[in-house]
């Protein structure tokens, strides 16, 4: 009885259940033998728990590599070696030493398939060549350790492989049982484990990057929490100005012309958002743990957007990029500023994520404190209290103009800030703040408060790449250059709800 993929149109348990049938095929009176293929491991893994007896062997189809349906069984060398032994004839000897040379030359062309035009008509040597070529230019998979380990079991001065190699040629008719001996050790002992190791690393790379059929995720089995909508809907922005960069500014240097009017231009309204608290390290350094999230309830996210998404049983807040060769792949990366702390990306197939866009951040000024649940990096707010707080004493938005707001604001995004703040009350209050400070030169400056003791006032810039440096200011007015003015920035809107 032949069969070929019978358990393909059958879901998990009744795959099970066909295994059980064909176990009880072998067992009836008179017995049935049976030839079966399949590409479904873990169905094969079912045909062994279920009693299923029999040999095993790779099956290729019909290709240019080989010219010829390729059947691979390795046991098979086991029975030559047993049969040499046996004999013990230099033609046994030969022949044994023979089919691990055709063995291991078929394994090798179907693991470079691809890879040149000339692989086809490769023996041993040139395919060991080729192995060695893709490990030193880190190509993938080939850049990995087992490959290294397989060209060097493989090596040309290696005695065993000499053997191999010479015993189907003229001048290895003196060949016998001393050196059969010494191959069947090599083969069995570094050699099988690292070609069939090597094979299974080359056939998964490929079956992900050839045609993806995996990463599916499950159905999430966490909630959202309660994102307070009715308070968030009653939150109104008045656009109150601009923050353009300076002629002479470059990215993230946070030098602005912060112009505000005297009347706001336009009402922004949220009318559809909601508000979550963030809590790990996975969005920084845009937003930091205890920061609040304005998520949008319809947006559809983009590449690149930050999203709060649900996958199986965790809350996340990461950015979503799209895998540049497979459009329906997501992945999800975090960032944190320490590297260390940086969080591993989660990979999934697009429709199967849950997502909601994140449009804004607001700081958390107050330093609040927050349940943290299990996995999850997305927590409730804190009830409406925290939501008012964050709003407390809000003037409005100003419309960043330029790059030197970035990181935390880019181009044509929104800074929420609010009323100035008496120059004392900001150190004691923003210490480690983004705020927008104005010297009594004129100049402003979107930057981190921080307090420099005796008098002082240290502005640092929000890019962290040491590029700038800070601005020390003394915290009253006097001959030396000192703070003017600061404003709060209360967070971040990017883009209109």
């Amino acid at each position: 009885m032949v069969l070929d993929d019978p358990q393909q149109t059958f879901d998990t348990i009744h795959r099970h259940r066909w295994a059980e049938y064909i176990a009880a095929l072998q067992k009836n009176t008179p017995s049935v033998q049976i030839i079966l293929s399949s590409y479904d491991e873990q169905f094969l893994s079912f045909l062994a728990i279920d009693g299923v007896v029999g040999r095993k062997a790779l099956i290729v189809s019909a290709g240019p590599e080989l010219g010829h349906i390729g059947v691979f069984e390795g046991d098979e060398l086991d029975r030559r070696w047993q049969n040499a032994q046996k004999e013990m004839t230099q033609k046994s000897a030969q022949d044994y030493m023979g089919a691990v040379r055709v063995y291991i030359e078929g394994m090798l062309k179907l693991m470079l398939r691809g890879e040149d035009v000339n692989v086809p008509t490769f023996v041993m040597g040139d395919s060991r060549e080729k192995l060695t070529i893709l490990h030193n230019a880190k190509h993938e998979p080939w850049a990995r350790k087992e490959f290294k380990s397989l060209a060097s079991a493989l090596g040309k001065g290696v005695k065993e492989i000499r053997f191999i190699e010479k015993a189907h040629h003229a001048h290895g008719v003196h060949l016998g049982m001393a050196e059969a001996t010494d191959v069947q050790a090599h083969w069995a002992k570094p050699l099988r484990f690292a070609l069939e190791r090597a094979f299974r690393i080359v056939r998964e790379h490929r079956s992900l990057h050839g045609g993806l059929t995996a990463l599916h995720a499950m159905p999430p089995t966490v909630s959202l929490p309660d994102g307070r909508k009715s308070v968030v809907r009653a939150i109104k922005f008045p656009l109150v100005g601009s923050a353009a960069a300076l002629s002479d500014g470059k990215a993230a240097d946070g030098c602005v012309n912060l112009q505000i009017d005297g009347t706001a231009k336009e009402i922004i309204e949220l009318k559809s958002n909601l508000i979550y608290r963030l809590t790990t390290a996975t969005l920084e350094p845009v937003a930091r743990p205890g920061d609040l999230l304005l998520v949008s309830e319809f947006k559809v996210p983009s590449a690149k957007s930050l999203v709060v998404a649900r996958s199986e049983d965790r809350l996340m807040g990461r950015r979503l990029e799209i895998a540049d060769n497979h459009s329906d792949v997501a992945v999800l990366t975090a960032n944190a500023i320490n590297p260390r702390m940086i969080a591993a990306p989660v990979v999934s197939k697009l429709s199967t994520l849950t997502m909601q866009k994140i449009v804004g951040v607001l700081y958390d000024h107050g330093k609040s404190a927050f349940n943290k649940v299990a996995d999850c990096e997305i927590c409730d707010c804190g009830g409406d209290s925290y939501i008012k707080a964050a709003f407390a004493d809000m003037q409005g938005l100003v419309e960043v103009d330029g790059h030197s707001a970035e990181p935390h604001a880019l181009d044509k995004q929104f800074l929420i800030i609010a009323n100035p703040m008496p120059t004392l009350d900001a150190c004691k209050k923003l210490e480690d703040q983004p705020v927008i400070a104005e010297d009594s030169s004129g100049s402003r400056y979107f930057k981190r408060l921080r307090s420099g003791g005796d008098g002082l006032v240290i502005l640092e810039s929000l890019e962290i790449g040491g590029n700038f440096p800070p601005i020390v200011l003394a915290d009253k007015l006097g001959a030396a250059p000192s703070v003017q003015t600061i404003w709060p920035v209360l967070g971040v809107l990017f883009e209109r709800p």
